[in-house]
């Protein structure tokens, strides 16, 4: 199971590791797209809705995400209220409840609906409330729909290369981007009266595939939309139900890596094709280290394991990497260039790598220093946590 990671954690953290958590990024064109053409009559709607959510003080609407994946279709309803600059509520329906992000412009809550129920709470600046609600519902439309609602342009942003923006019938713009990789098609219904935003449709069609995840359709339609509307005293503040507590981030590996605990056995083989086990390494000091080239925190990291390993493998320290990397030639090619001398295990597989399954893997770097004793000394010592507990193990 992908780890949950809470929305204000997200937000309020620089992050230290890679999640294996899964996204879909809309497609950007690889391949040469032609200049961007605006018809006149869009730009003229795009501006003319911008104004109008530039001028709005306050509103609420009901909404409904619903994605087609192939066979697969998956609906969620909920709500959005807000008040600028700094009140917003999001309740987003799930099949244990009510997710909910709400914020009073000081103080930012999130209620997470999974077993156990939960919430997470933090210190905020004015406008981090709203800007909380409309990121999730970025993440259900997989559209930076929070660039409409704020009165911002959608033409320079989710790193998507437009080919042409055109008016149709019903006061819809269409943005679409067409190569021979993918066609990609967003129509975005304004009503025509006060020309907010009622309906976002994404259809994504990659070219030349067939089956699950070769056309996924998304849309977001609003409803029940309701300007300047005046809300309850605490429509814009939380209280946690009765039993509902902190939420505790789990960590991202097996509970059972503790100080103490023999490791698993190693399973995948090398870039070489090789298997090695732990009896290689017995009355050595080992850290196995789960990494990525294309993980960022992992690359900065490594400076510091080659200083440590330069500094004690003559005294007994070894390195075992466990590579997340699905490309042979692009892992072999750094380990080249960086002229990593240890072992680096590797099956192609990413995050369901054989080893990163076992070990319960859900974010990387993450390291295990193993002790001469065949066991556990230290769980995930990175940074300058590092060195002191090689030196420990070694004289253990």
């Amino acid at each position: 199971m992908k780890p949950f990671l809470p929305l204000l954690l997200t937000l309020s953290a620089t992050p230290l590791i890679v999640s294996a958590q899964e996204t879909t990024p809309a497609p950007s064109a690889t391949a040469p797209v032609a200049r961007l053409v605006i018809e006149p009559g869009a730009q003229a709607l795009l501006a003319s809705s911008a104004q109008a959510y530039t001028a709005l003080n306050g509103m609420s609407a009901t909404f409904t995400s619903t994605i087609v994946n192939g066979d697969e279709t998956t609906s969620t309803n909920g709500k959005l209220s807000f008040v600028r600059p700094g009140q917003a509520r999001l309740e987003t329906d799930t099949t244990n409840g009510v997710n909910l992000i709400v914020g009073n412009g000081t103080k930012l809550w999130q209620q997470i609906q999974a077993e156990p129920v939960s919430y997470v709470a933090a210190d905020i600046k004015e406008g981090a409330a709203l800007t909380a609600a409309l990121t999730r519902l970025n993440s259900l439309i997989n559209f930076p729909v929070a660039n409409i609602l704020s009165g911002k342009s959608v033409l320079n942003s989710g790193g998507t290369k437009w080919e042409s923006v055109s008016l149709r019938d019903g006061n819809v713009v269409e943005l679409a981007v067409r190569n021979a990789e993918v066609e990609y098609v967003v129509t975005l219904t304004f009503d025509p009266a006060d020309t907010l935003l009622r309906k976002v449709e994404t259809s994504r069609i990659l070219q030349g595939k067939t089956g699950q995840g070769s056309t996924i359709t998304r849309s977001l339609t609003f409803s029940d939309v309701v300007l300047e509307p005046q809300f309850a005293a605490d429509a814009f503040t939380y209280t946690p139900p009765a039993g509902v507590k902190p939420y505790e981030q789990p960590a991202p590996y097996d509970k059972r890596l503790v100080a103490g605990f023999e490791p698993f056995a190693l399973q995948s083989p090398d870039v070489d094709g090789k298997t090695h086990t732990w009896s290689e390494y017995k009355g050595k000091v080992v850290l196995l280290d789960f990494w990525a080239t294309w993980c960022g925190p992992c690359i900065g990291e490594l400076p510091n394991v080659l200083k440590n390993y330069e500094t004690y493998h003559p005294k007994g320290f070894e390195i075992v990497g466990v590579s997340l990397d699905e490309d042979k030639k692009k892992l072999t090619d750094f380990i080249k260039a960086k002229d990593l001398k240890y072992v680096n295990l590797f099956d192609a597989k990413g995050w369901k790598n054989v080893d990163a399954v076992t070990y319960g893997v859900q974010g990387i770097p993450f390291t295990l220093l193993i002790g001469k004793d065949g066991k556990i000394a230290a769980v995930n010592p990175r940074g300058e946590k590092l060195e002191p507990a090689i030196k420990a193990a070694l004289a253990g």
